[in-house]
């Protein structure tokens, strides 16, 4: 995994991005090209096309991350079409085929730490994509692991707040934030409060979840968001408390009024059991929950294949889906790691730090 250090305008962000990292921004699109073509039945053109949906919206909203869009397009040398596409990858791809997380937050109470981990399992040749940009803004700084091209995926920022993605499916999307756009802007807020507001006024164009948690040095939150076009719930804590999530969607108000797309397989339901069995366990043993236990968790192989660390393979031998990187978030200290490959036999570990 490539890091990168970016500073300035979001246009000279963009640009500095999409130069220092053009080699796998082409790999982005390529993979892309290719999981719309083989997975969704349409060619990167007719992609493009439905990225195009999104315009008028960022335009009249969001005309910052256009400027970073195109700043990335700039210095990687392609078309501004093609990284709008790829920042809606999930709207144009995920209503036919699925990507899998297991996320997390945690704290004991206002004297422990606060924590905000996960897994990311998706294609296996995205490993090469990789990148992770910190970001020095204006008022702030920033943390993230994301695919080269992409503007943002899950991190934190200087401000103590942290975000995590669990992707969730549905067949519609709607005119708003894409996705992955909306994790950028959400990492450009100051506080919870702000970045609740952008996900509870249903800005956000299509479905997922998003753990959001912070530590502000005064009081700890954690609020879990399941995410639709047109209905999004949460819950949440003030100091203490434990999220988990996979991907499926668990509020009845979502499933008794949306039209959810069905799950291939138990998959999620297990690695949710799974990974609320490890939590309980360790909360009602009073053991202290740090770093070590979460990347133990996140290591877990109970149901294998269909396990939290995922090495899956079909029947050729070729990866069906793995785990990617797996990165582990200390709001309270504003420090942690990111894990590339399996956390359980890491091929690189990236340390976190805003010093």
């Amino acid at each position: 995994m490539k890091r990168i250090t970016l500073s300035g305008t979001p246009s000279e962000i963009g640009y500095q991005h999409g130069s220092s990292a053009k080699d796998k921004v082409h790999l982005s699109l390529n993979s892309y090209e290719r999981l719309f073509r083989e997975n969704n039945g349409f060619t990167w053109k007719e992609a493009v096309e439905k990225g195009k949906f999104f315009m008028n919206y960022l335009e009249k909203n969001f005309p910052h991350l256009l400027e970073e869009m195109e700043g990335v397009a700039k210095g990687a040398g392609v078309d501004f079409y093609d990284i709008l596409t790829l920042n809606a990858r999930s709207e144009i791809a995920l209503t036919s085929s699925k990507d899998g997380c297991t996320s997390l937050s945690y704290s004991k109470g206002n004297d422990n730490d606060l924590y905000i981990a996960q897994n990311w399992d998706w294609m296996s040749d995205q490993t090469g994509s990789l990148i992770f940009a910190e970001i020095e803004g204006k008022n702030h700084s920033i943390r993230t692991v994301t695919e080269a091209g992409i503007l943002a995926k899950v991190g934190s920022n200087s401000h103590g707040l942290g975000i995590g993605l669990n992707a969730l499916m549905i067949q519609d999307y709607k005119e708003g934030l894409p996705i992955h756009l909306a994790l950028r802007e959400i990492l450009n807020c100051t506080d919870i409060d702000e970045a609740h507001a952008l996900v509870r006024d249903e800005k956000v164009s299509a479905a997922g979840n998003f753990i959001m948690a912070q530590d502000n040095g005064e009081t700890k939150r954690l609020i879990n968001n399941e995410i639709t076009p047109n209905l999004v719930t949460s819950k949440g804590f003030v100091d203490a408390g434990a999220l988990c999530h996979t991907n499926h969607f668990n509020s009845e108000e979502i499933k008794k009024n949306v039209k959810l797309t069905p799950l291939e397989n138990d998959n999620s339901y297990l690695r949710l059991d799974r990974i609320k069995q490890l939590m309980n366990d360790a909360i009602e043993n009073d053991k202290l929950i740090d770093e070590d236990v979460i990347h133990s968790w996140l290591s877990d192989h109970e149901n294998s294949p269909m396990s939290i660390c995922r090495h899956i393979q079909n029947d050729d031998g070729t990866v069906e889906g793995i785990t990617v990187f797996s990165i582990i978030q200390n709001l309270t200290k504003k420090t942690g790691k990111i894990y590339v490959g399996q956390p359980c036999n890491p091929s690189d570990i990236f340390e976190i730090s805003f010093q």
